[in-house]
């Protein structure tokens, strides 16, 4: 049992600016100081939970076609081939969030970049999984492709409600070879166990890059990435955690014992 980074938030957490560490994060995308904030959590734990908020014209690295609010670590990237890891999280839409929103909305990811003989690096393919709504409405989706800038296959979670918080898992084995492997977890409000809602096995989940292409790493991130839209919206990432084992992740079952209690409009 090893755990490989714990991105929980801590009440000390702040904004130090576009590009810089938060928290336990090596690096971010939050354009400003109200992009993602940390307040207690109110699930019957010691923990602290992240507000992401995007709004319209707020873009970040000079595109205009995303609104990005991401998190990433030195520690949750350069997975190598044959890696097999897991990863878990909670995540909540504001109670305000009303479907269907103008554009797609991401939450978590695997992506492949390359490296450069000069040293540069650029992402290679696009994203390799990643769990969000893609066509703006309601059900939350895991999405996965085996070739760079292929076409996806979509796996459905669930419909997610606004105000309710959802316990997501993700165990995968990153590899080239076709012996690859992903599960998805989920538990909703009320339940106490996960239940296991996707199972995929025999695939690739990393693209072949050539040495022309350069070395391949693959990173995760996480947080509320979208498609350019002139809405408001907020959505809230809890105890996000990469590791070896199940153990390693798991969200704790929350003392509150019915979804009714679940919903937190204050926050």
């Amino acid at each position: 049992m090893t755990l490989v980074f714990d991105g929980s938030f801590k009440e000390t957490d702040k904004w130090l600016g576009y590009g810089k560490s938060f928290g336990n994060w090596s690096f971010s995308t939050l354009l400003k100081y109200d992009t993602l904030v940390v307040s207690k959590s109110n699930r019957g734990h010691d923990n602290y939970s992240g507000k992401f908020t995007q709004r319209n014209g707020e873009f970040g690295a000079g595109d205009n076609t995303v609104n990005r609010a991401l998190l990433g670590s030195n520690q949750a990237s350069n997975w190598p081939n044959n890696t097999e890891l897991w990863s878990g999280f909670s995540i909540k839409l504001d109670p305000t969030w009303i479907f269907p929103a103008q554009s797609w909305s991401l939450f978590w990811e695997i992506q492949q970049h390359a490296t450069l003989p000069d040293g540069t690096t650029h992402a290679f393919g696009g994203w390799n999984m990643c769990i969000q709504f893609p066509n703006a409405k309601n059900p939350l989706r895991f999405l996965q492709r085996s070739q760079p800038n292929g076409v996806y296959t979509e796996y459905t979670i669930s419909d997610i409600t606004p105000g309710i918080w959802y316990d997501i898992m993700i165990h995968t084995k990153l590899t080239i070879s076709n012996d690859g492997f992903f599960y998805v977890y989920l538990r909703k409000p009320g339940e106490t166990e996960y239940s296991k809602i996707i199972s995929k096995t025999g695939v690739n989940t990393l693209f072949t890059q050539t040495p022309e292409q350069g070395s391949y790493r693959a990173d995760s991130a996480v947080g509320y990435y979208r498609g350019a839209s002139t809405e408001t919206k907020s959505m809230w990432l809890e105890m996000v955690k990469y590791g070896t084992t199940r153990a390693d992740v798991e969200y704790p079952p929350t003392e509150c014992p019915t979804p009714q209690c679940k919903i937190t409009i204050s926050q």
